[in-house]
């Protein structure tokens, strides 16, 4: 890991890189009628298309979350 890298996360910059998510997406599955395993399989599934892949220089694991706020699946 460089020196760059290790600042950019410890200081938390790579947060610049998350843009919020708004969706009530436990409204929409509860309207659908979907059992519990359907709604967790949706949101991930809606969420890896949601997320923009970000590879920072000299990463050799690479997966940074650029999505901030992850929707609830159940209402109350």
């Amino acid at each position: 890991m460089t020196q760059q890298l290790y600042q950019t996360i410890t200081e938390r910059h790579h947060h610049a890189l998350r843009h919020p998510i708004d969706e009530p997406l436990a409204e929409q599955y509860s309207a659908q009628g979907l059992s519990a395993v359907e709604r967790m399989t949706r949101r991930f599934e809606w969420l890896m298309q949601k997320e923009t892949p970000v590879i920072l220089e000299g990463e050799d694991i690479c997966y940074m979350r650029t999505l901030s706020g992850v929707p609830d699946v159940f209402t109350q």
